[in-house]
């Protein structure tokens, strides 16, 4: 056994599990592209809309907000990244591939930033420093 491959096998079925999973395909999903210059009205402009569009009461309204996901990537680049550092050889029974974020932010429907809800995954940290973080809260 060796102890490499299975803290690796380990900490990715944790990862896929828990952690940081995007479908980029799910239809509640929108995507705004660089130009736009006035994100907070483009964001209650949208909040408004869907209020409508779904027929969201009031009270139900007021616990809605926004959540932006940032850094949308494959996880199959954290498994190499992992791979190469630790010298761990790819296997016969790779993990199913996943988009991952790396962080999101959270906002109110008064698109008040919610920093309780502020969400940095263990994958975007590990994308960019290429290893484990040594503290991660």
């Amino acid at each position: 056994m060796n102890n490499k491959n299975d803290v690796l096998d380990a900490w990715i079925m944790i990862e896929q599990l828990s952690e940081g999973s995007i479908k980029k395909n799910d239809k509640k999903l929108r995507a705004f592209h660089e130009g736009t210059n006035n994100f907070q009205a483009l964001f209650l402009d949208f909040i408004c809309k869907q209020k409508e569009h779904q027929k969201i009461k009031e009270k139900d309204f007021k616990k809605s907000g926004l959540v932006i996901y940032f850094d949308i990537f494959n996880f199959q680049e954290i498994i190499n990244i992992l791979r190469k550092r630790y010298n761990i050889p790819a296997t016969n029974e790779e993990t199913t591939n996943s988009d991952k974020f790396t962080f999101a932010l959270y906002f109110n429907n008064q698109l008040d930033f919610l920093p309780s809800k502020l969400f940095f995954t263990m994958s975007g940290y590990i994308r960019f420093k290429g290893e484990f973080p040594k503290d991660f809260f």
